[in-house]
């Protein structure tokens, strides 16, 4: 892990650490797990049946997937787990690199903040708009922000539907990020969504763009080595997360995103990108290979020359 990002899960530590995520349980102990095989065992325990019945019902007890006591819960976890494993740290520092060092960008369904902050961190010239509907996501999203001791005039919370854009001005954005959050938009949506972020960005800009790829949905081992792989190096990366907190994870990736969304492939993410009127910059694999990643740029058209 670069030493940049040391210093960031180091400066974010006390703020995810207060997060507590616990029930009864005869599984899992509120502990925090001392080893990558320990957090790899969480996860497979947490496959067998009669775990996922005892999971499945805590699901149930706060709302279900409708109810934002679950994902109030999940990202509690989320950035005990996912937060700190190699692949998704890997994924800032190249939001880092894509990005322009100066002006205003937007991370687009921000949830708790962890590429706005690492954005903020990363470069003193830089303003983010961190835009989410999740109000416990973003409360997160700011303390990391302050963490950093950015002033408020380099930062900017919107609550809201990430659909309904039309607030921003035409041309207005330098950059912006949008992270595992286009699955969750219709396939009837997702077209007049990135051509809207097109709209508002300025000609020349970079668009990071990374979405979950169709092959994870497909294939039952490929998921399961993805959780073992991110619970296994927060681990090795002394997250302060416990059972609890992996069980949680694994489960509702296993269980809920994985099954009630539809993923792209590869290619057709790059051809919405195209349609969209982006074009595409670089393409790759990431995030252990279940994400496609996309440094997408909108165009600079000149103007006709005057004879």
């Amino acid at each position: 892990m670069l030493k940049g990002s040391r210093s960031f899960l180091g400066r974010i530590a006390p703020i995810v650490s207060r997060s507590k995520v616990s029930w009864k349980s005869r599984y899992f102990i509120a502990a925090p797990i001392g080893s990558p095989e320990a957090a790899i065992e969480v996860v497979r325990l947490s496959n067998e049946t009669r775990v996922e019945a005892e999971i499945d019902a805590e699901v149930k007890r706060l709302g279900g997937t409708k109810s934002p006591a679950l994902w109030n819960q999940y990202f509690k976890a989320y950035d005990k787990v996912v937060g700190y494993c190699d692949g998704y740290v890997s994924l800032l520092e190249k939001a880092h690199a894509v990005l322009p060092l100066r002006g205003r960008l937007m991370d687009i369904g921000a949830g708790t903040g962890n590429f706005s902050a690492r954005l903020v961190a990363a470069a003193q010239s830089r303003q983010v708009v961190a835009v989410d509907q999740s109000a416990t996501g973003l409360g997160s999203a700011k303390k990391k922000l302050l963490a950093f001791d950015a002033a408020e005039d380099r930062f900017e919370i919107q609550a809201g539907d990430i659909r309904h854009l039309v607030h921003q001005l035409p041309g207005r954005l330098d950059g912006a990020v949008m992270n595992n959050v286009l699955y969750t938009l219709s396939s009837r949506e997702r077209l007049p969504f990135l051509k809207r972020v097109f709209q508002i960005l300025k000609p020349g800009a970079s668009f990071f763009l990374s979405d979950p790829r169709a092959e994870i949905r497909g294939s039952s081992t490929v998921l399961e080595t993805f959780l073992e792989n991110i619970a296994g190096d927060a681990a090795k990366n002394q997250s302060p997360m416990n059972g609890f907190d992996v069980a949680l994870v694994a489960h509702i990736n296993r269980e809920i995103l994985c099954k009630e969304n539809a993923f792209l492939e590869s290619k057709k993410l790059s051809e919405l990108a195209l349609a969209a009127g982006f074009s595409i910059v670089a393409r790759e694999a990431v995030y252990y290979d279940t994400c496609t990643f996309l440094h997408l740029k909108k165009a600079i058209r000149l103007g006709r020359r005057v004879a």
